[in-house]
C-alpha cells in the first residue's frame, strides 16, 4: 500500500494523495514555504558541491563563466604567442612628477621624473647612463595623466622573448618563460621561475620594477638593493635569483594570485 501525503488539508483532514517525495505529494511540496526555500536553495547547493567533485564544475560550469568575463590575453594560433594588455596603469593627477621605485619590496632607490604630457615617449635611463646603446623600458604620460609604458625583452642570448607598446603585451610562447598579472601588477619569470620581469603599480600611483635587461654588450640587473651591470652572463644569473616574486605560479588556479 502506498503511503498518504502527511500534510493537513484546509480542512484540518490528512491529505488523501499519495507521497511523491519527502512525505509529501507534489502540491503541498511545493506548497510549503519551508520547502520552497529547501527547493530554491538547498537543492542547488547539493548539486553545486557534488558538481565540483566530480569534476563538472572546472570542465562545465567554470568556462561557461570565464565566458562572461572580459578576455585580458589571447594566443593567437598563427604565430603561438599570446598577446594581451596591463591592467591598472595609474593615472597621474595634478602631479609635476613620475615617481619610479627601483625594486618590488623595500626599494631604496626612488627616482622622479618630470612629467611632459604628450605623445612621445621618454627614456627610463637615470642620469643617462643606465644603458648606453639601447632603451629597453620608456614610458610617457597621455593628456588625461595615464601612463603608458613600452619594454624590450630579451633572453640572455639576445633573442627577444616580449614586447609592451603602449601598455599591449606580446610575449613568445616556447615553455621557457611564464608570466602572471593582476590589476596591480605585471610579471615574467624564467623555466626556472626568476624572475626576468615585475612592475607594479601602489595604491598611491607610483610604479615598482625590477628585471633584468639587454644592452647589447652588458647586462643590467635592477633591485631594491642595487643596479648591476656587467656582460659576465653567470654572475647575472646567479643575482637574478635574488629577485622576490610577486605571484605565484604553481598550481591550478596560480594565476593572479600573490605571493
Amino acid at each position: 500500500m502506498k503511503k498518504q501525503c502527511k500534510s493537513l488539508t484546509k480542512k484540518s483532514t490528512r491529505c488523501s494523495r499519495n507521497v511523491w517525495f519527502l512525505g509529501y505529494c507534489k502540491q503541498h511540496f511545493f506548497l510549503s514555504g519551508k520547502r520552497i526555500y529547501y527547493w530554491l536553495f538547498g537543492v542547488p547547493l547539493i548539486i553545486g558541491f557534488f558538481a565540483q567533485y566530480a569534476g563538472l564544475y572546472q570542465d562545465l560550469i567554470k568556462p561557461v563563466l570565464n565566458n562572461f568575463r572580459e578576455p585580458i590575453y589571447k594566443v593567437c594560433p598563427q604565430d603561438g604567442k599570446v598577446r594581451g594588455i596591463i591592467r591598472g596603469v595609474p593615472k597621474l593627477e595634478n602631479r609635476k612628477v613620475f615617481p619610479i621605485n627601483l625594486g618590488i619590496r623595500k626599494s631604496k632607490i626612488k627616482l622622479h621624473y618630470y612629467i611632459g604630457k604628450g605623445e612621445n615617449f621618454q627614456c627610463f635611463n637615470p642620469y643617462g647612463t643606465m644603458f648606453k646603446n639601447v632603451c629597453p623600458f620608456s614610458f610617457k604620460i597621455d593628456q588625461e595623466g595615464y601612463v603608458f609604458i613600452n619594454i624590450d625583452l630579451y633572453d640572455f642570448d639576445g633573442k627577444i622573448i616580449g614586447r609592451v607598446r603602449d601598455n599591449e603585451f606580446v610575449l613568445n610562447i616556447n615553455c621557457e618563460f611564464s608570466w602572471n598579472m593582476d590589476d596591480k601588477g605585471f610579471e615574467i619569470v624564467n623555466q626556472n621561475y626568476d624572475v626576468v620581469f615585475s612592475l607594479n603599480f601602489s595604491d598611491d600611483k607610483e610604479i615598482y620594477m625590477q628585471g633584468v635587461f639587454y644592452d647589447l654588450n652588458q647586462y643590467v640587473l635592477i633591485s631594491s638593493n642595487y643596479i648591476i651591470f656587467n656582460d659576465d652572463r653567470d654572475y647575472i644569473i646567479e643575482a637574478q635569483k635574488e629577485l622576490p616574486k610577486m605571484f605565484k605560479y604553481t598550481g591550478k588556479e596560480y594565476f593572479e594570485t600573490r605571493k
